[in-house]
């Protein structure tokens, strides 16, 4: 970045909206700050109404701040919860396109981002900016994700044994638990996801900047130096806790904060002796038990330790009976849309802050896109014995009769065979739209960038198909998740719950032991291939701006009930179909054990939509 005297260079920072992004962005720019050197910061435009104090920085002490402040749209409602489940993959869609809007207003010499907008990398390239990552935790934290998915590095194949070793260069011995809990099964599919899509756009890195110092990482930083090399800028943290009493005039004098400070709390803190309080916050991932915020709070009161521990709201309840326990316990509930409420319970000994994080996870992570749960169901409950006499009886007509299912007519060998446990189910008992992926997938693969897209796939994508049950949603544009029934080999089901957003299908597999993970990824290939073009081509010009023609990736999920005694794969994969839909823990009640009921029950259900029990 080195211009003639001067010359202004100007550097584009974009942050994602949230509050452990923003803070250490501005502190890079603060450590940067040289005559004839400016920033400007761009992140969404939901923030700007929850900067209390930055907008009018940007607007009124424009002349006084080394940062200036510019926004862009997430392409979401005004009024939408803005879960991260929902926020990054709808900035995924537009975050490129409404970002290159800021990169045609300024002539940038340079573009720095966060992790986790893996799509910036690539605007920086379009337009031939040099672009570095400003990855915000430890550099160890980047080697084992960089070693992890770019394969340098052995690790186990199964994550879920928590206890099994890792030996990476220059970390100690660790154990899977020790690892970025970002690459563990636990974490799901959609983080997995984001991290593959991170790592893939350093190709587009020219640096990667990282808020560690060498001495503290030295053997890590070294170790790297050979791959993905990291430049060690930090501590970007507070001036305050490096023992500095300097003003920060990074933005005129003010700061950055999308919360309202509460001025109870800095009324408590300042009676507190220096250095006297604990600070706990574990992040807007991390969602605690009603256990864990007891322990931790027990073991806190029992040392006699005074602290300040950020909760969020969807806690909240459980944390206040946690705090009734302990007489010693004040909460302060604070939102950015109303004024600060507080709720004194006692003395302050401890204290508990209660935020409503706006781009909060954890329990908003359950996708929007789930089907509403009707409250008294039970997706494992007992067939009305009462419907099972009435199917039986009907089964014992002694003539040839069906009932109508919207797609066929159904036989009384067809509900026979639905309800013995361990027959194999065929295509008749699963509508399997899948099918035509395959019929079509060995012309598509010749000619994949031309490929006629006529046929009954186009009704499925509008939503059409099948007509008994017609949305006309369109996939990627009103539909995000996706779930189908897979045959393998033709001996076996599973089902692929597909997330467009993340580019991911997670495959539910019954009998693991039947297939290495390798095997299944090869078997789903085809529809991990054809399904980013299929979306990109049939998508209206609108929509396919940002749509990325990158294949799938593919995980299988594994702590799932399986089928040990075998036979009854058609009916697990539709009962892992039904769960994920519903957000039901499967585990609690699909099992061999009670794989009788269950078909009982999908039989009589299936007997019930064909409006037949009123007519016996």
């Amino acid at each position: 970045m080195r211009n003639s005297e001067g010359q202004e260079t100007h550097v584009l920072l974009v942050a994602l909206p949230f509050q452990g992004h923003l803070n250490p962005m501005l502190k890079f720019a603060k450590h940067l700050s040289r005559p004839n050197l400016r920033f400007t910061l761009a992140t969404t435009e939901k923030t700007r109404d929850l900067l209390f104090t930055a907008a009018t920085t940007a607007d009124e002490e424009h002349h006084r701040s080394l940062v200036d402040l510019a926004f862009f749209s997430d392409g979401l409602p005004k009024d939408h919860t803005r879960a991260a489940d929902s926020l990054i993959p709808s900035l995924r869609k537009v975050g490129a396109k409404n970002l290159s809007k800021i990169v045609e207003s300024k002539r940038f010499s340079c573009i720095v981002t966060v992790p986790f907008a893996p799509w910036v990398p690539g605007v920086a390239a379009a337009y031939n900016i040099p672009c570095a990552i400003l990855w915000i935790e430890a550099c160890g934290a980047f080697s084992v994700y960089y070693r992890y998915y770019m394969k340098t590095n052995a690790f186990p194949e199964n994550l879920e044994d928590l206890n099994q070793t890792v030996e990476l260069p220059g970390l100690p011995l660790l154990e899977v638990g020790d690892l970025p809990s970002f690459l563990l099964p636990s974490s799901g599919s959609h983080f997995n996801s984001l991290m593959v899509e991170f790592v893939d756009c350093l190709k587009d890195v020219k640096w990667v900047l990282v808020n560690s110092f060498y001495e503290l990482e030295s053997e890590i930083i070294e170790s790297m130096s050979d791959l993905k090399p990291m430049i060690p800028i930090g501590p970007l943290v507070s001036p305050f806790l490096l023992g500095a009493d300097e003003e920060d005039k990074t933005l005129g004098g003010k700061n950055l904060d999308m919360w309202k400070s509460d001025e109870y709390c800095m009324e408590w803190l300042d009676k507190q002796g220096r250095s006297s309080v604990v600070y706990i916050s574990f992040g807007s991932l991390l969602k605690s038990s009603e256990n864990q915020v007891e322990s931790i709070a027990t073991a806190l009161r029992n040392r006699g330790v005074s602290f300040l521990w950020v909760i969020r709201p969807k806690e909240k309840g459980e944390n206040v009976g946690v705090c009734r326990r302990y007489s010693s316990i004040k909460i302060v509930s604070v939102t950015p849309a109303k004024e600060n409420e507080k709720k004194t319970m006692t003395k302050a000994d401890v204290k508990i802050k209660d935020y409503d994080l706006f781009f909060e996870t954890g329990e908003k992570m359950k996708r929007n896109t789930k089907i509403a749960k009707p409250k008294s169901y039970n997706p494992f409950a007992i067939a009305d014995q009462s419907k099972v006499q009435w199917l039986d009886t009907w089964m014992k007509i002694d003539k040839p009769i069906t009932v109508n299912l919207g797609t066929f007519n159904a036989d009384k060998q067809f509900f026979s065979e639905l309800i013995v446990p361990q027959f194999w189910l065929s295509e008749d008992h699963i509508d399997v739209g899948i099918k035509l992926i395959s019929k079509v997938y060995p012309k598509f693969s010749q000619n994949q960038r031309n490929f006629d897209w006529s046929g009954e796939l186009i009704d499925y994508y509008k939503g059409v198909l099948p007509r008994c049950e017609s949305t006309n949603k369109r996939l990627g544009v009103d539909v995000d998740d996706v779930y189908l029934v897979l045959n393998i080999k033709s001996v076996h089901w599973i089902a692929l719950a597909i997330s467009i957003p993340h580019q991911h299908i997670e495959v539910y597999d019954s009998i693991i032991s039947l297939t290495s993970d390798d095997e299944i990824t090869e078997l789903v290939r085809p529809y991990a291939h054809i399904l980013p073009y299929l979306l990109k081509s049939l998508a209206s010009p609108a929509d396919q701006y940002g749509l990325s023609t990158d294949e799938y990736t593919v995980s299988r999920c594994r702590r799932i009930p399986q089928n040990t005694q075998t036979g009854d794969c058609g009916v697990y994969a539709m009962k892992y179909i039904e769960c994920l839909a519903l957000d039901i823990d499967m585990n609690v009640g699909l099992s061999d054990e009670n794989i009788s009921d269950i078909r009982q029950k999908f039989a009589t259900d299936m007997f019930g939509e064909a409006n037949h029990f009123q007519n016996l």
